[in-house]
Formats: structure tokens, sequence, C-alpha cells
């Protein structure tokens, strides 16, 4: 799958891009909000993992952008952040993000969500 990770913490992005890549997908990294806004007009994801407390644009901000453009195929949204509790993963769903995940990433679940996203995309031809 084609997977965005989106997070102004380069170790982090860095980190996260690597690991996916190691899992087999093709991976795009940008370090603010406003740059994974433009490069998901330009190249259609299948996942985005986006931060949420970022400088200039919110997380939350984001995904309601991402959500109001086309898509010829479903898009994954998770939000990966370290603002984790009830009232997060709230606002996280009324903003349009289909799940949360806090810091450190728990991988199995997160390996998991990608299986389930890609067998999702498998049937939606």
């Amino acid at each position: 799958m084609r997977i965005f990770v989106i997070d102004d913490d380069k170790e982090f992005a860095d980190s996260m891009a690597m690991l996916m890549e190691v899992w087999g997908h093709e991976v795009s990294v940008a370090y603010s909000a406003i740059d994974g806004m433009v490069l998901s007009r330009q190249c259609e994801p299948d996942v985005i993992l986006h931060d949420i407390a970022m400088p200039n644009m919110s997380g939350y901000g984001a995904v309601k952008q991402l959500r109001t453009q086309p898509r010829s195929r479903p898009l994954l949204i998770v939000a990966v952040t370290a603002h984790d509790d009830v009232a997060d993963r709230n606002r996280a769903q009324k903003a349009g993000f289909d799940a949360l995940m806090g810091k450190p990433v728990d991988l199995k679940l997160l390996d998991s969500m990608l299986k389930a996203h890609q067998a999702r995309l498998a049937g939606a031809c």
C-alpha cells in the first residue's frame, strides 16, 4: 500500500517510514500538515498516519480537509499522538480519523489495522 507518515517529529516520522518500508509498503513522509496536504493531492495514499499536535495546522484541521478530497479508493487515516485518552479519541473520531493510536505505537495493532485495510482495498475493485 501507499502510506503517508505526517509528523513534525522527524525522528519518529522517519522511523515509522522505515518500518513501513520493511513491512513492504511504499512510503512518503511529510513533516508538516500543510506539506502532507500537498503530498496527498499529488499522489493518492491508501493510509495516512497523522500526528495531531503540529505547528501551523493541527491534525484535526488536516483530516477535515483530507476527507473533502475526491478519492477513487478507501482511505484509512490514523491519528498517531502522545495525547491518548477518551476525550482525544472522541475528538479524533468527530474530526474524521478512523482510529487513534498513542505513542509509542502498538506495532501489532498497527499491523493488524494495515492488513485489514489492505483486505478492504482488495475487495473494493
